[in-house]
């Protein structure tokens, strides 16, 4: 940019007075430069952290006492924050030789990182907490390089609550949004999410819907021991998103569903992870995680079953996803363990009864979901076998298709006329809905 910027002015300055303003661009542009630079190199104290982590002729006492100098100097929460992104902390594995070393400088640095966002939370300068939350937001989206600044927010829970349930309302997303990835226990997280569920603000709403669903996402990476974890860290979650799917806000409660369908997988996952418990085993006897999941089930599935009739079609469709997932997971369940009881008992004929009407929904991906949801359930789709036949001739050819493929699973003793309907499908328009007749015929005649 220089040489140009200079180029262009250049022809105008032949007397004095255009020397001297040459020269003044000149210095200008230069130091435009050196600020440019400054803003996109870390400082000289940062460097040398970087270059201590990645030395090894030093001995553990002299690398700590290396890195403390050089902690010292750091001057600024910027330079501190900059320092803890360095990802040579950990080392692989963190089973680095220094680890010890490294981590007891490393809390340090966390700690006082923690202080001065504490400082500037509580203090009354909206400007700069403005400004902080706004930055801390922007870099704690990849949460690999952000660790150092997730640890020292993770004792700030309290403080971004009450930002979150505050006066300004993108403060308060900003806080929120920090809240799905701060690595803290679920009861302060509840409480902290409970008081940012402003009803004048469906902004913070669907904030905490977003950021339960983050801080969900981020809860399935990882191993089965991990995702066990997981698990039992979020269920005491899960009223809040059954809140949330009831909001009068639809964005809310198409958000709040999609959570909801995440907590499901996580389930799903999760027990699929699990080894098979013997029968006769009493629930006190079983995992952790099966209580668990069951628990998150039943607590989830009422709230599901009363979403199936949401007056978006949007909200209906994440709502058939979602007891989708239930299903399965209440099917793993079962496969695991052997005693317990349906978690799903209560809900389920309510919830068969909503499905018939879906198959009418006027807004086919409904019906379609609808169907999917059926063909899963096998028997117990038993109460819905005359909107399976209705749905034989929707309109639809996906829907056409996955009715024959439910009517079958049924078959012919609780569906007499099942053969015949189906046998009328073999002049269908659609070759798919041909060819799923075709097998769905030689499948009932074996």
């Amino acid at each position: 940019m220089q040489p140009l910027f200079i180029a262009l002015v250049a022809p105008k300055t032949r007397n004095r007075r255009g020397l001297f303003w040459t020269g003044a661009l000149q210095l200008l542009a230069g130091g435009w430069c050196c600020l440019q630079a400054t803003a996109q190199n870390p400082s000289e104290p940062v460097e040398q952290i970087r270059f201590t982590l990645n030395g090894s002729d030093q001995s553990p006492a002299e690398r700590e006492k290396s890195l403390r100098v050089q902690a010292r100097r750091l001057s600024t929460l910027q330079e501190v924050r900059l320092a803890l992104e360095l990802a040579e902390w950990l080392g692989p594995d963190n089973t680095s030789p220094n680890a010890s070393t490294d981590g007891r400088v490393r809390a340090e640095l966390v700690d006082r990182l923690s202080q001065g966002y504490r400082d500037i939370l509580a203090g009354k300068d909206l400007v700069t907490r403005g400004q902080l939350l706004a930055t801390l937001a922007e870099r704690t989206r990849d949460q690999n390089t952000a660790r150092g600044v997730l640890d020292a927010c993770s004792s700030l829970v309290e403080l971004l609550g009450l930002v979150a349930a505050g006066t300004d309302p993108d403060q308060g997303c900003h806080a929120i949004e920090l809240l799905g990835r701060v690595p803290a226990p679920p009861g302060s997280l509840l409480h902290a999410y409970e008081g940012a569920l402003l009803p004048n603000s469906p902004m913070r709403r669907l904030a905490v819907a977003q950021s339960l669903d983050e801080l969900i996402r981020h809860s399935t990476q990882g191993t089965r021991v991990k995702k066990s974890l997981a698990l039992e860290r979020v269920v005491p979650l899960t009223p809040l998103v059954v809140t949330l799917c009831g909001d009068e806000q639809v964005r809310v409660r198409r958000a709040a569903l999609d959570t909801a369908q995440r907590l499901s997988q996580l389930a799903l996952q999760t027990i699929r992870d699990e080894q098979i418990v013997p029968a006769g085993v009493p629930e006190s006897s079983r995992p952790e995680v099966h209580t668990a999941a069951r628990r998150l089930v039943m607590d989830l599935a009422a709230k599901i079953c009363v979403c199936l009739r949401d007056p978006d079609a949007e909200a209906r469709l994440r709502a058939q996803r979602c007891l989708d997932d239930l299903l399965h997971t209440r099917d793993a369940l079962r496969t695991r363990s052997t005693s317990g009881g349906d978690p799903l008992a209560k809900v389920l004929p309510g919830c068969l009864i909503t499905l018939s009407e879906a198959l009418r929904d006027p807004e086919p991906k409904v019906r379609r979901a609808a169907l999917a949801v059926l063909e899963n359930l096998g028997a117990d789709a038993a109460p819905c076998s005359a909107s399976l036949v209705e749905a034989l001739y929707d309109p639809d050819a996906f829907v056409r298709w996955g009715a024959i493929r439910a009517v079958t699973n049924l078959g012919p003793a609780i569906v007499p006329e099942g053969p015949a309907r189906i046998r009328l499908r073999l002049e269908d328009e659609d070759a798919d809905v041909r060819a799923a007749a075709e097998g769905a015929l030689r499948r009932l005649r074996d």
